[in-house]
């Protein structure tokens, strides 16, 4: 199975649910043997402004950063500004441990990393010799 259909697969179309006016921030699925590693860009946001969480068959990552432009008027911006954010990425929870479901931040990277269950893991099959 290519690595597209298996993210497809294990995360559904990757659709993204919001409320009216938030911004849905970019991310990137990488996986290997024993997890699935999800990043994402937000600078700004800091640790205590941030919730994860899976609810309803979605891992949902939303937070919120302060964005203060008081006394300035936006002449050009060809930055995306946020204040607001969520993003919902459908899992299938069989396919993950989710009590060992680890969340970091640092220098404004998001990484999510989703351990494999068991069961879903590679296994090597021993070959026995018979006679």
């Amino acid at each position: 199975m290519t690595a597209t259909k298996e993210i497809a697969r294990l995360f559904g179309d990757l659709s993204d649910y919001f409320p009216s006016a938030a911004h849905v921030p970019g991310v990137k699925i990488q996986k290997n043997t024993e997890e699935y590693k999800i990043s994402m860009l937000l600078p700004g946001v800091k640790k205590e402004d941030l919730e994860i969480k899976v609810e309803e068959g979605s891992l949902v990552i939303g937070g919120k950063r302060n964005v203060s432009d008081q006394g300035y008027e936006t002449v050009r911006s060809e930055i995306v500004d946020f204040s607001e954010f969520r993003r919902a990425l459908r899992i299938r929870e069989e396919d993950f441990d989710l009590d060992r479901i680890d969340a970091r931040l640092n220098d404004g990277i998001l990484e999510v990393r989703l351990p494999l269950a068991e069961q879903k893991k590679p296994r090597q099959i021993a070959v026995k010799v018979e006679g």
